[in-house]
Order: structure tokens, then C-alpha cells, then sequence
């Protein structure tokens, strides 16, 4: 686990992030609300929530289980972890990829694998090897691309 933050662990976020807002955009709603200060602030805000909830709540607990209770090593902990947070975060999307009503379930599987597996996944990652800045930095550079894009 990093233990300090560099400035090759921010532009590791800020690049990261930038490639996940870009893989999820074409998957976004044309008719989304126009970027506003307030809705970047918004979604900065829901990406901190995650970042709290999902790693360095989940994460690290899902991790510290899987070395007490299961006796597995460090690397197979973390990845465990990472994956069951990302299937919680998968979990959680899928009430409102329900309520976009697509015409079928490939578009369906298609948006949640690019708004929340994927972006799971590397941020997971990305909090595991560099630190919960790293992995925050990049989860709002992805919700300010996608805002500023779509």
C-alpha cells in the first residue's frame, strides 16, 4: 500500500480518470442537465461519497476479512476486495440503469460495465497500490470529464 502521495500519484489520478470519464461518456444520455457549477460540484461531491463508502470504507474492510478470517495474502485480499466492492457499486447502479429504461438488457450490461464496473475497478485499484487521494483525484476527474462532455 502507498503510504505517501506523490505528484506522479495525482497526474496517475488525474490520467486515470480522464480515461474512465472518456470510456463512459458515449454511454451517457444526450438529454442530460448542462454542466453548472453546481452540478460539478454535485458530482464532485457523489464522487467523494463513493470514494468514502465504497474503498476506503468497503475496501478496507472487505480486505482486512479476507486476511483475518481467510488467511489469504496481501495481493489476493486486495484483489478480492476490490472486486466485492465493485460488485456492491455494481449492485447499487443498478436501480437508476433500470429506471434509463433500455430497450435491452446488452444496453443495460453495456452502461453498467462503463459507469460502474470499470470505473470500480480502477478506482479500486488505484486506491489499493497509490493511496485513497490518487483514487479520489481520479473518480472526480472522471464525473467533471463526463459532466463537461455529455
Amino acid at each position: 500500500v502507498h503510504s505517501r502521495w506523490t505528484f506522479a500519484d495525482g497526474l496517475v489520478g488525474v490520467a486515470s480518470g480522464l480515461v474512465v470519464g472518456l470510456i463512459a461518456v458515449p454511454f451517457m444520455t444526450p438529454t442530460a442537465v448542462p454542466a453548472t457549477l453546481g452540478t460539478l460540484v454535485t458530482e464532485v461531491g457523489q464522487a467523494l461519497v463513493d470514494e468514502v463508502v465504497l474503498r476506503l470504507f468497503l475496501v478496507t474492510a472487505l480486505g482486512w476479512l479476507l486476511l483475518r478470517w481467510h488467511r489469504v495474502r496481501v495481493p489476493e485480499a486486495a484483489a478480492g476486495a476490490v472486486v466485492l466492492a465493485a460488485a456492491v457499486q455494481t449492485i447499487l447502479y443498478w436501480p437508476a440503469t433500470v429506471a434509463i429504461g433500455f430497450p435491452a438488457w446488452t444496453g443495460a450490461a453495456a452502461f453498467l460495465l462503463a459507469v460502474a464496473v470499470l470505473p470500480a475497478l480502477v478506482f479500486g485499484t488505484l486506491f489499493w497500490r497509490r493511496g485513497f487521494g490518487t483514487a479520489l483525484l481520479a473518480n472526480a476527474t472522471a464525473v467533471l470529464a463526463i459532466a463537461l462532455l455529455i
